[in-house]
């Protein structure tokens, strides 16, 4: 009888531990990035409870359950789109890292926004970890862009990610212009009243773009091709006029060239000057001219061809400056400045944690978690190189809502709830046969 209301008392108080559990779980249901708990109980055989492991255990006698431990369940939970843009979500495995206090802290939970100082932070204010980019100039709020991808620093080097809310991108000047076109050879004629016939007049064609001044500035370019008559028996020359000026119409600097093109239509001579565009030089290419050793030469930029394609096309580099417009969080972890220039570039690179063991992390808030000996320390992957690689991605504007599945959860609860109340009923019927048996010696 003894044993009945022991063994009733132990069991109320270990399923409600579990109740506890799962009551958690379902109170956190809505919570972005929170993983549910699971329950696990043990069997307390009488020797384990006595301390006495002399006796044999297969003549032990079960004592009861206790909630032995509860186990994290880290698998993902889905993912739910928003319109704020710097909600994120990690696509596969790992941890953001968020700081308080100088101790730095993991979650799931991806919902951040920019403070008042420009800082990523969660609706608690932890700051969110990362890498900044280096191409910020000294005292100022401007930038230019990066080649390549931002490298992430080692784990202990991590810092908060700061986001400017005044940028501007400074201006790069033109440096070349690439055209590519036909210039058409066809034969154009009028009639000459002091000659009394038809004869050949040259074919005019023009070509204009923007380009970017040292000052940031925008100047103009305008070549005008003209085809010189009489022409040679074969093939076709061109004479060629380049004109720099400004916005206004001033001629900045001007030049002559020449263009010879075989029968095939083929550059097969080109004198193209190089313009000063302010203080910087302005090459211009028209494509590379034909040779034996080159026999793809000749047809990459002009061309001179009857019955060929007029599509023109012009490349070049430079751009004007551009003010910030906003952020973007792509796939790899970056955070992209646009500018209202067209140009975009990385300010930085948030960081993705790992560990040895994940469900050794303590958890110290329903989404915020720790370290411990158990899960090791944090770290990133890498290849041979020593290079940080990353297969998780992260989802830009995106969520990761709780892994919690509400019928689950409720059944397990109902579950224990049953199981609390015939253990409750076992220590009201062992206190009944309590009471008979004093009753009986009275």
């Amino acid at each position: 009888m003894n044993r009945s209301f022991y063994i009733g008392v132990l069991g109320s108080k270990t399923q409600m531990k579990g109740i506890d559990v799962c009551s958690n779980n379902i109170a956190n249901i809505n919570n972005y990035g929170f993983k549910a708990d699971r329950p696990e109980f043990k069997t307390i055989f009488e020797t384990e409870a006595s301390d006495n492991f002399f006796d044999p255990t297969s003549n032990d006698i079960s004592a009861g359950a206790v909630l032995q431990t509860t186990v994290s369940d880290l698998s993902p939970g889905s993912y739910m789109q928003t319109d704020k843009d710097f909600d994120m979500a990690i696509a596969g495995e790992g941890w953001f890292g968020v700081m308080n206090k100088d101790k730095v802290y993991f979650t799931r939970s991806g919902s951040f926004f920019k403070d008042a100082q420009g800082y990523l932070v969660d609706d608690d204010g932890n700051y969110l970890m990362g890498t900044m980019a280096a191409n910020f100039t000294d005292n100022t709020d401007t930038i230019s862009p990066i080649d390549g991808e931002i490298k992430l620093k080692d784990v202990a080097n991590q810092e908060k990610i700061q986001l400017p809310t005044m940028l501007k991108m400074q201006a790069k000047p033109t440096t070349f212009v690439e055209i590519k076109g036909n210039l058409d050879p066809t034969i154009k004629k009028r009639f000459d009243p002091n000659l009394q016939k038809d004869v050949e007049v040259p074919n005019i064609e023009k070509y204009s773009t923007d380009i970017v001044a040292p000052n940031g500035e925008k100047n103009i370019l305008n070549i005008t091709f003209e085809k010189i008559v009489p022409q040679k028996q074969s093939g076709v020359d061109w004479k060629a006029t380049f004109e720099l000026a400004d916005s206004e119409g001033r001629i900045l600097d001007s030049s002559e060239g020449f263009l010879s093109f075989n029968e095939y239509g083929a550059l097969i001579e080109a004198n193209i000057p190089t313009l000063n565009n302010g203080s910087s030089p302005l090459k211009i290419d028209l494509g590379t001219v034909y040779s034996p050793e080159n026999p793809n030469g000749g047809y990459d930029g002009i061309v001179s061809h009857v019955g060929a394609s007029q599509q023109k096309s012009i490349s070049k580099d430079g751009y004007v400056a551009g003010d910030l417009t906003g952020y973007d969080v792509l796939e790899n972890g970056e955070i992209i400045a646009a500018f209202d220039n067209g140009k975009t570039a990385p300010i930085a690179k948030v960081a993705i944690y790992h560990f040895q063991n994940d469900q050794g992390l303590h958890k110290v808030t329903p989404t915020i978690y720790e370290t411990t000996p158990n899960s090791g320390e944090p770290k990133f992957y890498k290849d041979a190189n020593g290079n940080v690689i990353e297969e998780s991605k992260i989802l830009s504007k995106t969520l990761e809502t709780s892994n919690v599945q509400l019928s689950e959860a409720l059944t397990r609860l109902i579950v224990m709830q049953k199981a609390f109340d015939a253990n409750a009923k076992s220590i009201t019927t062992s206190d009944q046969m309590i009471q008979k048996a004093i009753n009986m010696k009275k």
